[in-house]
């Protein structure tokens, strides 16, 4: 397996396209599936968000008060997401709607019972790293070097990575601030056993603490996908990057080996 991200992630502060899926609207007295997609949107605010478009056979200026509008998203096994519509865009042809969930992340892909072999997440404004150990990728006539950690505690083994784009990225948020990834990362048991969904969740929970310790300021892992012991993409963890620090150059970090 070779570590890398598992989105097509764009320049620093650009939208990135998690899914396309299907949301439900309650409109003339009837319940219609529509056509969706799902971002995570960088700004003005780190947001996950459902946007869709609203046919004229659906829409009416009635629905223009967003009380009566009724839209919902449902988990991989059917349950209703809370959320609400927050915003409406009228063009000629109906309406573009923005729906966002009440909290993060979203399970979508998977359940919590769902089999996982490991994890790969994504880490945006993270510091850079000297690292453990270190790799190479060629770009063309480029020679990138990248950037490893290792972690170990109680069974289980983390690595972080960094990207060819990782000191560009840095460099581009110094000047301009916002979010952009920096860093992904790969979460598996020591001895290769499988764990399911809802012990993923707790990892990822430590492992937020942890990496906001070595950072300084909040910093969550991101977009966590699971895979299955086949290579399968099985389980996926909508959620966007929490900072609650200045935005500026991440810094730089120095390290031997860490424990966690």
């Amino acid at each position: 397996m070779t570590l890398q991200p598992c989105y097509d992630f764009p320049n620093p502060n650009e939208s990135i396209l998690l899914s396309r899926t299907k949301a439900s609207i309650t409109a003339k007295k009837k319940v219609h599936e529509i056509d969706a997609e799902v971002y995570l949107h960088l700004l003005p605010e780190a947001r996950i968000q459902v946007q869709g478009n609203l046919p004229n056979s659906l829409w009416c200026p009635s629905l223009s008060d967003l009380s009566k509008l009724v839209i919902a998203c449902k988990d991989t096994i059917g349950r209703d997401i809370p959320g609400s519509c927050v915003r409406i865009n009228i063009r000629p042809d109906g309406a573009e709607f923005v729906w966002r969930p009440n909290s993060e992340p979203i399970i979508g892909i998977g359940t919590p019972s769902t089999k996982l072999a490991y994890i790969v997440f994504h880490l945006f404004n993270y510091k850079l790293i000297m690292g453990t150990r270190h790799s190479n990728e060629k770009e063309g006539n480029t020679t990138h070097m990248i950037s490893h950690v290792d972690l170990k505690a109680s069974g289980w083994n983390v690595e972080l990575k960094s990207l060819k784009t990782s000191p560009s990225t840095s460099e581009a948020l110094g000047e301009t601030g916002g979010y952009g990834l920096t860093h992904v990362g790969c979460l598996k048991k020591e001895d290769s056993s499988s764990f399911d969904g809802e012990t993923a969740g707790e990892m990822l929970t430590a492992l937020r603490f942890f990496l906001s310790f070595s950072k300084g300021m909040w910093c969550n892992p991101c977009l966590a996908v699971g895979f299955d012991d086949k290579e399968n993409r099985v389980w996926e963890a909508w959620s966007s990057p929490q900072d609650t620090g200045p935005s500026h150059h991440p810094g730089l970090i120095h390290t031997t080996a860490i424990s966690w």
